[in-house]
C-alpha cells in the first residue's frame, strides 16, 4: 500500500521504497523517482479453462470473465492499469468478481474456479500444474516499478543496492 510512503520516507523511517506509478510520490519535489524496470504482467486462467490455450490472445476476450483484482487501496496503479487495459484496449470494464490483496490468494481463487487474474512476472509458473499463464497476442502488459528515495539524503547502501538493480535491468532504468 502506497498510502503515507512520502512522509515516512520523508521521517527517515524508509530509506527507500520500491512501487508502481504513485502521483503523490512524483509530485513531491523531496524525493527522486527513478524507474528500474517494467514490470510483465501475465493473465492467469485455471488450466481447464477455454482461454487457458486460446491462439491469438486478446483483452476482449476477457470481456465475459470475472476477475480477481487487487484492490485499490493496496495497489491504486496496478488496479488503475488493468481497468483501463481493459476499457481501451477490450471495450468493457471488467467484472470484478472478488478482490485479494496478494497475489499468492488470486492464484488460489483462480486453481479453485473462482475467475482469472493479472499478475507480475514474479508470479509465473507457481502452481504450474493447475494454471496457465498467458500474455497477449497483440499487446505486451507491463507496468513500471520505480525506486523512490529522498533527494538531499546520501546513502552509500541504497545507492549500491539501486547500481545492483541497474546492472540486472540496464536498459530500463532511468531518472523521472
Amino acid at each position: 500500500n502506497s498510502a503515507g510512503l512520502s512522509s515516512r520516507i520523508k521521517s527517515h523511517t524508509l530509506d527507500l521504497v520500491l512501487t508502481r506509478f504513485d502521483q503523490t510520490l512524483f509530485d513531491n519535489d523531496e524525493l527522486e523517482c527513478q524507474q528500474l524496470y517494467m514490470d510483465e504482467l501475465y493473465v492467469v486462467f485455471r488450466h481447464d479453462h477455454p482461454l487457458a490455450t486460446k491462439q491469438d490472445l486478446s483483452i476482449a476476450d476477457l470481456s465475459d470473465e470475472r476477475i480477481i483484482l487487487v484492490p485499490e487501496t493496496t495497489s491504486p496503479a496496478l488496479h488503475s492499469y488493468i481497468r483501463q487495459l481493459c476499457e481501451t484496449h477490450g471495450n468493457f470494464i471488467p467484472i470484478v468478481n472478488d478482490e485479494s490483496s496478494s497475489s499468492f490468494t488470486a492464484l488460489r481463487l483462480v486453481e479453485v474456479g473462482m475467475g482469472i487474474t493479472f499478475v507480475p512476472a514474479a508470479y509465473w509458473g507457481m502452481f504450474a500444474n493447475r494454471l496457465v499463464y498467458r500474455q497477449f497476442h497483440s499487446i505486451q502488459t507491463a507496468i513500471p516499478v520505480y525506486a523512490v528515495y529522498p533527494k538531499e539524503q546520501k546513502s552509500i547502501l541504497r545507492n549500491q543496492f539501486l547500481s545492483l538493480l541497474k546492472k540486472n535491468f540496464p536498459e530500463q532504468s532511468k531518472s523521472n
